[in-house]
């Protein structure tokens, strides 16, 4: 053993051993017993540093005798892999995130998934990765996952597009509380935003500018207001004297037309005889 690691301590030889990328060394602290090593396992401040392959070293040989004399309960493993994915995710690890999504193991269809949406949308990853990730994380089902309402509000803060679509495809409310979240990107003066879910998802600009004046959000409501000129026309809305003017145009139309046929097939002859059939 070299000197300076004799009165290294087991939290130290962790570290040191992730950063250096020393697998034996690792294996060889997972023999031993430690609650110190329980901290740093979980503490997740070592995902900075560590590599595909450390990290493929700790899914593959964290069995349930390691954790034991790591001061974890049996059948554990996941939480640890769920742990190195939440702080792969905050640190902007894709390599070891993508690592660990392919074979984690970890069912996001729970309580804590829309926590993992939100560390997706949040990261510094390109948004098509992300966009790919969200939909790894919401293909066995979001029905039991909580807190997906703030994961579709941190999209609209982020001006994350892609993801409001996602949700919205989902099935996730975008018009809840008098149109929120078009009144939440008017707030933060997200143009863009904002006329994305007016135009591509309906969201009700009238009732946002109604609600924010009945609020006495003057900012807002004159944001909207100044929005709400670069919109389209709107057709104009058939009232029923409307209608009843286009049917009795169009009764006159079909009258002129009748008579115009009654003078071409009574008052027209052509000047040659009309053929007969050869006789047999």
């Amino acid at each position: 053993m070299k000197l300076s690691r004799m009165f290294q301590s087991k939290a130290d030889a962790f570290r040191e051993a992730v950063r250096n990328d020393d697998l034996p060394r690792m294996e060889r602290l997972m023999q031993k017993k430690g609650y110190e090593f329980f901290f740093e396992i979980l503490s997740g401040e070592y995902v900075a540093d560590i590599t595909p392959r450390m990290a493929t070293l700790l899914i593959d040989k964290l069995d349930d005798a390691a954790l034991k004399r790591w001061q974890m309960k049996a059948g554990s493993q996941q939480t640890v892999i769920d742990s190195m994915l939440g702080q792969s995710l905050y640190r902007n690890r894709l390599d070891i995130a993508e690592l660990l999504m392919e074979k984690g193991g970890t069912d996001f269809n729970q309580k804590s998934g829309g926590w993992f949406l939100s560390r997706v949308i949040g990261s510094n990853f390109d948004d098509a990765v992300k966009l790919r990730m969200m939909k790894q994380m919401l293909a066995r089902g979001y029905d039991k996952m909580q807190e997906t309402d703030l994961s579709l509000q941190f999209a609209v803060d982020k001006k994350f597009a892609g993801a409001v679509d996602l949700f919205a495809a989902i099935g996730l409310d975008l018009h809840k509380n008098n149109e929120q979240l078009l009144r939440g990107a008017a707030r933060d003066k997200s143009a863009d935003m904002a006329l994305h879910l007016v135009t591509r998802h309906a969201a009700d600009i009238d009732l946002a500018i109604s609600t924010e004046m009945a609020l006495g959000n003057a900012p807002v409501f004159e944001f909207l207001t100044e929005l709400k000129k670069q919109l389209p026309e709107k057709p104009a809305v058939r009232t029923v004297e409307t209608l009843t003017a286009e049917v009795g145009s169009l009764q006159d139309t079909v009258r002129e037309l009748t008579e115009k046929l009654a003078r071409m097939q009574g008052g027209a002859t052509l000047d040659k005889p009309v053929l007969r059939n050869p006789s047999p």
